[in-house]
This record gives C-alpha cells, sequence and structure tokens, in this order.
C-alpha cells in the first residue's frame, strides 16, 4: 500500500483531486513497471541494500519520480526479505569478538590477523572466512536477502497503482460515506461481512432507488475515519483504506471522504466512484476490476470465530453460522449481526 507522501495530489477550492493514469502518464507508468519488476526478478538472493540501490537507480524524469517510487513501493509489498539461513548473525559475532579479543590480549593490536580470526570461527561452522564476514551482521534489516518476488505483470501492477493511491487517500479520513448499489444480494452480504471482519465504526441507512421502475437496493454507509475520534491510530486507517477492495461486487458505488491532508492537517473532501460494470475508454471492463476482486476470502474476526467454536464446544443443540442479513429494528434502525444461532432440530 502506498503511503500519502506518494499520492500524487493536487488541491483546488477545497477538494483534494487523485488523477487516474491516463495517455503519456499511463504509458510511461507501464514502462517504469516492467523496469522495476525486471529489477526484482534479476536481484533474487541479494541483500535489501542492494535491491533499493537498483530502484533508486531507475531513470526518471523529476516529474516522474513519484510515479516511480509509488510503483516500487508496491512491487516492494509483494517481496519477501529475510536473513540467510545457517548461524545465527549474534552468535558468530560473539565468537569473533571473543576470539578477536583473545588474540589482541596475547599479540597485541597491531599483530591482530582478522582474516585468521575470521577463518578459525569458520571452521567450527563449516564456513569460509569471506561467508562468515557476510554474515556478521546479517540480522540487520538492510543485509535480508531478498527471497521471493510474488509475480506480477506490468499492466496489472500499474493498474493497482489508481487503487493504491485512494487507498492511501483514505489513511488520512474523518470521515467517510459511501452509497451503494447491488442487484446481487450476496454483493452485498459480502460487502457488509467484509467492513465487519475490518472492524470498520458504520452506520447503515437504506435510500430510495435511482430508477423506481427497475429498482436496485441502495445503502449509505456513515464511517468514522482513523483522524475523528481514533486520530493517529494508524491501524483503523489500514482498515479504513480495504474499504475500497470491499466495493468491488457492488455494481455502482460513489465514496466521499473529508481527509485531514498535508502537514496541517488541512481539512479537503475527496470523492471517488466506480463499480463492477464500469468501463474504461475503450468500452473494456477496468483492469483493476480483477485485482479487486480477487481480494481476500472472507473470514471471521478473530473474536467472532472463538465465539463460533465456545459455541460449537457446548454441545447443546446450537449452531453458529455467519450472519450479513440486513435487519430493520424498530427504534434502532437497519443492523447486520455477527451471526445467526439455529437449533439442530429446526425449531
Amino acid at each position: 500500500m502506498l503511503t500519502a507522501d506518494l499520492v500524487q495530489a493536487r488541491r483546488r477550492d477545497g477538494r483534494l483531486h487523485v488523477a487516474p493514469l491516463r495517455g503519456r502518464r499511463l504509458e510511461r507508468a507501464l514502462e517504469l513497471a516492467e523496469v522495476i519488476i525486471g529489477i526484482l526478478d534479476s536481484q533474487l538472493a541479494a541483500p535489501r541494500s542492494e535491491v533499493m540501490a537498483a530502484l533508486r537507480a531507475v531513470e526518471a524524469v523529476p516529474s516522474e519520480r513519484r510515479l516511480a517510487r509509488g510503483l516500487a513501493k508496491l512491487a516492494l509489498d509483494r517481496c519477501t526479505f529475510d536473513a540467510e539461513e545457517g548461524v545465527e548473525p549474534q552468535l558468530l559475532r560473539a565468537q569473533v569478538f571473543k576470539e578477536a579479543t583473545r588474540r589482541r590480549l596475547a599479540q597485541g593490536l597491531e599483530d591482530l590477523d582478522v582474516t585468521a580470526v575470521l577463518t578459525e570461527i569458520g571452521a567450527q561452522h563449516g564456513l569460509s572466512a569471506q561467508q562468515v564476514h557476510a554474515r556478521l551482521y546479517g540480522d540487520l534489516r538492510e543485509t535480508h536477502l531478498l527471497q521471493a518476488f510474488d509475480a506480477i505483470s506490468g499492466p496489472d501492477l500499474v493498474a493497482s497503482y489508481d487503487l493504491a493511491q485512494a487507498q492511501a487517500v483514505l489513511l488520512k479520513a474523518v470521515r467517510v460515506q459511501v452509497d451503494v448499489e447491488a442487484r446481487d444480494p450476496e454483493a452485498l452480504r459480502t460487502l457488509f461481512h467484509r467492513l465487519k471482519f475490518h472492524r470498520l465504526l458504520f452506520e447503515l441507512s437504506a435510500l430510495p432507488p435511482r430508477d423506481k421502475k427497475r429498482p436496485v437496493p441502495r445503502y449509505r454507509l456513515q464511517i468514522d475515519g482513523p483522524y475523528s475520534l481514533f486520530s493517529a491510530v494508524s491501524r483503523y486507517g489500514l482498515q479504513l483504506a480495504m474499504l475500497v477492495p470491499a466495493l468491488a461486487g457492488c455494481d455502482r458505488w460513489w465514496l466521499e471522504a473529508e481527509v485531514a491532508w498535508g502537514p496541517n492537517r488541512d481539512r479537503l473532501d475527496f470523492s471517488l466512484e466506480g463499480g463492477r460494470r464500469q468501463k474504461n475508454q475503450s468500452g473494456e471492463t477496468r483492469a483493476g476490476d480483477a485485482l479487486l476482486l480477487a481480494d481476500d476470502a472472507l473470514r471471521l474476526p478473530d473474536d467472532v470465530a472463538r465465539l463460533v467454536s465456545d459455541i460449537e464446544g457446548l454441545d447443546a443443540g446450537w449452531r453458529a453460522t455467519p450472519c450479513a442479513d440486513i435487519l430493520d429494528l424498530p427504534g434502532v434502525g437497519l443492523c447486520i449481526p455477527d451471526l445467526r444461532l439455529e437449533r439442530d432440530d429446526g425449531a
């Protein structure tokens, strides 16, 4: 996911505008994406410091540098870095420093042969002096090796960029309002299930359909942002950013947000819209839709999953299943229970 400093946004008339990639910028983004992917493919088993240096060396004019950094960040999110397997660096350091101290006291600092020290310690672990030297600080982040890169095509990486920019803006949201339309009840159940899984605080209300002749269920979500009740709580901001992929199954959706933007946290309005049936200029379904629909499989929040397990362990004839039905309770309004409890005998 992008951070706010990597978003290409401009302010105008109290609104924050994030321009999607189009025309020459889209072509250039595809070129940069291919270069970045090629670098990561060729840098497997290289230390993080070398990988980052290669990415920083990607040629880009000043107006493209933020775009290049953003694409590199999204690609790096797909990478796995870890220390090289083998002897723990802490153990090697302790042994090398202990042996070096022993020799210095016996021979003097000027006669200390570092290679001999590394060779002796390496012999204890089946390593050469060069291998010992390379592993001495292998637990530092910059020395971690690129173990794996989850492959992605250039077009798919670019398609994820616009989504990532919107998510980065929502990290700074004070409040969010989303109107959704969905003909398929399962799409709404999936949306509400994901909202509850991500622990977003929201109010739900029904809206009249836009077309009375062909009514489509329509709802409004009012969601508190991380800069509202939970100012500076980044975890809630990340959960809110996951709202955008959760909307992917709806026919159409419209999002309006108030964000605290910039070092002074200026209050600006931000809007976004999309949907499964939205087409691009060539009449094709947007490339990003496939990525949005490929979101993680639905899972119950940990505490709800524990409750289900506890109910099943009671052996009292009750069965608990996830529930995303919309209930209209008098005096309460619309709500969505976490679970549905049913008796095994159907009573």
